[in-house]
């Protein structure tokens, strides 16, 4: 019985997801009114109250970190680490770009340097999560410092989302992207406090996790419609994190699925 009900819960979960794509995708598609956006928002939060009511139902989860030869995690830790090696290539070109235009806002260019900085130092965080896993030798966990870069890039990429000022009504993939860094702000936290914990994974830890992944996957299919219909262009600041974001979401997804496969 709990197995069943974990799994309607997921299912709903996945198809408010889905949902939520494609009444972007329709609103786009037939250039309907601002006021429709908020269906999106509202299949995004009820989407986000099942993962919620999903993650604290359980009562208990097993640990988050064994270390052993796990590919699925392994493989996706490495793919994570090329999404945030995308993200720095792209914080590089906008910090250029903002430090050579007419009007430098010295805000903008330190915020998108400082989210540079940390995406070069995720990138090689999660090259070390992805030696870990695969062979075992390694063990990212006695890293001190480099638990924090993950998290210091998602506040600076908070950061940036607040001083461009997205309006909420009209822009669905800035607003989308802010939740989707506040839940990252929360999951990479929790995270860093799940390596000292020897007993199972905390509850919130659970729920954040899959917050994090659903909202990666969802910004990157918004995306995708964004691009078709000509939102932003291919080669632009939001289509290299959307990429981003879809690295981040296989991580997530295999590091959640890793840790839910006792309960499945």
């Amino acid at each position: 019985m709990e197995n069943r009900r974990y799994k309607l819960s997921f299912v709903l979960a996945f198809l408010l997801l889905i949902s939520c794509a494609l009444v972007f995708g329709a609103i786009l598609r037939f250039e309907l009114d601002n006021k429709v956006n908020y269906i999106v928002y509202g299949l995004v939060f009820l989407m986000l109250g099942i993962l919620a009511y999903q993650s604290f139902k359980e009562e208990a989860y097993p640990p988050s970190f064994e270390l052993k030869k796990i590919n699925s995690v392994a493989d996706s830790a490495f793919v994570a680490g090329i999404g945030f090696l995308i993200d720095f290539v792209n914080s590089a070109a906008t910090t250029v770009s903002a430090l050579t235009s007419k009007r430098i806002i010295f805000a903008l260019a330190g915020a998108n340097a400082v989210s540079l900085v940390f995406a070069l130092l995720s990138s090689l965080y999660f090259i070390t999560v992805f030696l870990s896993y695969k062979y075992t030798s390694y063990d990212f966990r006695k890293l001190r410092y480099l638990h924090f870069a993950p998290l210091l890039w998602a506040l600076a990429k908070s950061g940036l989302v607040i001083l461009n000022a997205v309006t909420f009504r009209e822009d669905v993939f800035s607003s989308v992207k802010g939740l989707m860094l506040i839940f990252a702000v929360l999951f990479f936290f929790s995270f860093i406090s799940e390596i000292e914990n020897k007993e199972g994974a905390k509850k919130a830890f659970v729920f954040f996790l899959g917050a994090f992944s659903y909202l990666c996957l969802l910004l990157f299919l918004i995306g995708i419609f964004a691009l078709r219909y000509g939102k932003f262009a291919p080669i632009s600041d939001n289509s290299a994190f959307f990429l981003t974001s879809l690295c981040l979401f296989f991580f997530a997804h295999y590091f959640r699925n890793n840790l839910l496969s006792p309960k499945i």
